[in-house]
């Protein structure tokens, strides 16, 4: 069976747990400190972790960084146990690591129903083959993220959001994300709300998908993933290299999308940009390529899908000018001067 740690201070509470879980059928180890814990777990992992969150000498807010960061055990879950007076700080602790947190009184069944779901989502991580794609990531065009093979649901909006702040950016402060996500609040609010939507990630998924180190946060590295964004720009960067190469600039052109179009924070405008300007330096290279190719009609398609993209393109404009007066097209007058008939009833 697993093993519990159990630490508390007050020890009517420590032992009524201890009895709990043991009926329950669990292994208990406790201790009625942070250090003495902080010895246990030196000499034994348990599999999941139940504290106090209001302790002497070292609080549970101190005892998980220890143990997350020092002692970097970041795989077993760690859940809070507070009175209702400390609820401003579980935000801090959810930020820190923590998974969960029961505030007191608790039943029998509610510290059991914890207990038993933060175990069976380690187990299911764990009983994952390593070699598949365990999460498939979509950005282009729309923002769904698969999870063994299901959608997942996430707890809010901004969870999702800050999920893909994070894949894109690597290590993050709080600060850095809270700014990036709520740039209109406060820093104490912003704080606040970059620790609740971490907290809802990691229920939308599993408590270690995003793990900590000196108090910075990225997605586990651990985690097998596949990125349509990562792809693009893998795939454009290979393709620009070998621009001779037409089929191979056409597949990249032909993966890209715009980057979470449901999402209009600043930092997905600026990513937007970015993959934006690969796709312009994408047509036009394949334009130019099937132009000098004396593949008119090919260079014109292409010459038109870039100033659809970017309509101030004047090279993009004048090239489709130039194509399509070779072809004779009746549209090159209006390329000439810059009018995008295609927007109009009489295409």
């Amino acid at each position: 069976m697993p093993t519990v740690l159990v630490v508390d201070d007050e020890a009517s509470i420590l032992q009524l747990i201890k009895m709990t879980l043991e009926r329950a059928g669990y292994e208990v180890m406790t201790a009625s400190s942070a250090f003495a814990a902080l010895e246990l777990l030196r000499n034994q992992v348990p599999d999941i972790i139940v504290s106090d969150l209001a302790m002497p000498s070292m609080n549970g807010l101190s005892f998980l960084q220890v143990v997350r960061e020092e002692m970097k055990i970041t795989h077993v879950p760690f859940v809070f146990l507070s009175s209702h007076a400390e609820i401003q700080h579980i935000r801090a602790g959810l930020g820190s690591g923590a998974d969960d947190y029961l505030a007191k009184p608790f039943d029998r069944q509610e510290l059991l129903d914890a207990i038993e779901l933060r175990l069976k989502r380690v187990q299911e991580f764990k009983a994952s083959p390593e070699p598949s794609v365990l999460m498939q990531i979509y950005a282009l065009n729309k923002s769904v993220v698969m999870y063994q093979k299901e959608v997942v649901t996430w707890a809010s909006r901004k969870a999702c959001e800050l999920f893909y702040f994070l894949l894109e950016k690597g290590q993050v402060s709080s600060w850095e994300a809270a700014e990036a996500l709520w740039p209109e609040k406060d820093e104490e609010r912003a704080s606040s709300l970059f620790h609740t939507t971490l907290h809802r990630l990691r229920k939308s998924l599993y408590p270690e998908v995003i793990a900590t180190n000196n108090r910075r946060y990225f997605i586990d590295p651990k985690l097998s993933l596949e990125y349509d964004v990562r792809n693009y720009i893998q795939l454009a960067q290979k393709a620009l290299s070998n621009a001779q190469n037409f089929d191979l600039l056409q597949q990249a052109v032909n993966t890209y999308g715009t980057f979470l179009p449901d999402f209009d924070s600043d930092w997905c405008a600026d990513r937007r940009a970015e993959l934006m300007e690969m796709q312009l330096r994408l047509l036009l290279s394949l334009a130019e390529g099937y132009e000098q190719g004396s593949q008119l009609r090919l260079a014109a398609n292409a010459y038109q899908q870039t100033v659809q993209l970017d309509p101030l393109q004047d090279s993009a404009w004048d090239g489709l000018a130039r194509t399509l007066t070779s072809l004779k097209d009746p549209h090159a007058p209006r390329a000439a001067k810059r009018e995008p008939w295609w927007a109009t009833s009489d295409f």
